[in-house]
Parts: structure tokens; C-alpha cells; sequence
């Protein structure tokens, strides 16, 4: 009988092995995706937890109530205050609160086409990912106030 059980087990557990492997075979990236999805969930659990201090802070969290928040204006922002520091250390720490912003479930990222604000069509973890991809490749601040825009829902 429990030879009976193991059988049904062990199937089931090469299957989602089988699985897997077709996946990662069909969808290289797919691994990776899971690894930043899994690390945005645990930087979230530790903030609502309070472990880890938001990095949005007291400031841009509740500007987003108030208008768009561009990360060019955080930029600048960051350059006042640590004129001395080096475009990737300032923009490391604009993809902090980037990150720290998507966070609160009622904050979107977008860009501004003229008038009209278009928000991003992705997940908040996949937008941090974008966002921090594209700045730490970056030689240069982030100066135009229409990319790079966060506001409330």
C-alpha cells in the first residue's frame, strides 16, 4: 500500500521537474524573472513588517497624492544634496525610491506623451527591474521630466 502511494508521489514529482525544464528550455529568461519576482516579494515582506526603512520616505510617497513625482526631479533632488557624488552612486539611489514607490500598491509608473500620462503595462517588480536596468546603464542623470513619471492610481 505505501508502495502504491509513492508511485502517484514520485510521478508527480517528475512532472513538475519535467515541467520546469520545459519552461527554462522555451523561456530562457524565465528563471530570472522568478529570481526578481521572488526578491520583490521579500523586499516588500520586510517593509510591511518595518524591518527595512522605505526607502520612498516621508516625501515622495505622500508628493504622489498631490501630482506626478518624476525621477528627474528626485534626481536633482540628490544632486543638491550630494553634489559630490558620482552619477551611479545618485542614480542607484533614485532606483531605491523608484522601487520603493512601486511598492504601494496604488502608485503607477508611466511616461508623459505630451498631456497625457501613459502608465506602463507591466508589473510593478518588472517596472523597478526596467527602471534599474536602464539607469545603472546610464553615464548621465536622469533629466526629462516626462519619463520616469510616478503617480497615484
Amino acid at each position: 500500500m505505501a508502495a502504491q502511494r509513492k508511485l502517484p508521489a514520485g510521478l508527480v514529482c517528475a512532472a513538475f521537474v519535467c515541467v520546469g525544464v520545459v519552461i527554462l528550455l522555451v523561456k530562457p529568461g524565465a528563471a530570472h524573472s522568478s529570481r526578481l519576482f521572488l526578491g520583490w516579494i521579500a523586499y516588500d515582506a520586510r517593509l510591511k513588517l518595518s524591518l527595512e526603512q522605505d526607502a520612498a520616505g516621508p516625501g515622495y510617497y505622500p508628493a504622489t497624492a498631490r501630482g506626478p513625482v518624476s525621477l528627474a526631479g528626485i534626481t536633482r533632488e540628490f544632486r543638491t544634496a550630494w553634489p559630490e557624488q558620482s552619477v551611479a552612486v545618485i542614480n542607484g539611489a533614485v532606483c531605491e525610491v523608484a522601487s520603493a514607490l512601486l511598492h504601494h500598491g496604488d502608485v503607477e509608473v508611466g511616461d508623459f506623451d505630451g498631456d497625457k500620462f501613459v502608465p506602463w503595462t507591466m508589473a510593478a517588480w518588472a517596472a523597478a527591474e526596467k527602471i534599474r536596468m536602464e539607469l545603472m546603464a546610464k553615464n548621465e542623470f536622469v533629466e526629462d521630466d516626462r519619463r520616469y513619471v510616478f503617480r497615484r492610481k
